[in-house]
């Protein structure tokens, strides 16, 4: 059995500082990713390429935006538009000040391969990246402290409907949490998580589900780096079988309904 996955894997964006705290830079970055192959080997090729849009459509009140791509020319040149530029020809870029661009990579150990592959394609946009592979609490207190520059985690179907929902949880700087990166500070998005809040109109809550959606494509405060399925082996010899985004099939719905086949 598929379904769509809730949750999805991601990469973040440390704000607080440069390089990251611009966005052209997050811009550039989100071409040099390929995601195809992401998606192929971390995936098994079981999703699609998600858009700058973050939330996956799956998820009740998703909006189209652009979808992501992988361009390493296009990700060299708006890194170049930006100032960052290898103005000494060693093939590694240098940042506006003229200090050669060194990006440390925080990742939860169960992503290392995504973290490696990372690593990958930075380089062959001319940036060094500093793989750093921690276990959970290890990674917890890393990124609390900020002491980072991208981070690989991932979302749950849980925390994708957790405070404003649409993923804002993750993301709002008021919040904290194991799995919150606490990040944006931005007041637009907190108007716009606070708006969603204060509301239970349906015709609101859904256009504000757009406004935060069109936020994240433009903004990039993080980059979704696959929409996966969730795939369930089950008995056939049971009918009944019925899928929860939050508990696969394993749940209330399928205790009731689960019988044999008589035929």
């Amino acid at each position: 059995m598929e379904k769509p996955n809730l949750g999805l894997v991601f990469l973040g964006f440390n704000l607080r500082q440069p390089p990251c705290s611009d966005r052209n830079f997050r811009k550039a970055l989100s071409y040099a990713i390929d995601y195809n192959e992401i998606l192929t080997l971390d995936a098994l090729g079981f999703g699609e390429i998600p858009s700058r849009g973050f939330v996956p459509p799956s998820m009740g009140g998703y909006w189209r935006t652009t979808p992501l791509s992988h361009d390493p020319q296009k990700a060299k040149q708006l890194l170049a538009a930006a100032g960052y530029r290898d103005a000494d020809g060693n093939d590694w870029i240098e940042d506006p000040t003229g200090r050669e661009l060194r990006l440390s990579i925080l990742v939860r150990s169960d992503w290392a391969r995504v973290g490696e592959l990372l690593a990958d394609y930075l380089s062959r946009v001319g940036i060094r990246g500093q793989l750093r592979s921690l276990e959970l609490s290890s990674w917890v207190a890393e990124k609390d402290s900020y002491n980072y520059d991208l981070t690989i985690t991932r979302t749950t179907p849980w925390g994708m409907l957790m405070h404003a929902g649409w993923g804002s949880g993750y993301f709002d700087s008021r919040r904290s949490g194991q799995g919150v990166l606490h990040i944006l500070e931005d007041p637009e998005f907190l108007k716009i998580s606070d708006e969603i809040l204060a509301t239970a109109d349906p015709e609101q809550r859904s256009a504000q589900a757009r406004r935060v959606q069109d936020y994240y494509a433009r903004e990039l405060p993080a980059v979704a780096l696959y929409w996966n399925m969730i795939v369930t082996p089950f008995n056939k010899v049971f009918t009944g079988w019925k899928p929860d985004p939050l508990y696969g099939i394993y749940n209330i719905d399928t205790l009731l309904n689960v019988e044999k086949r008589m035929d």
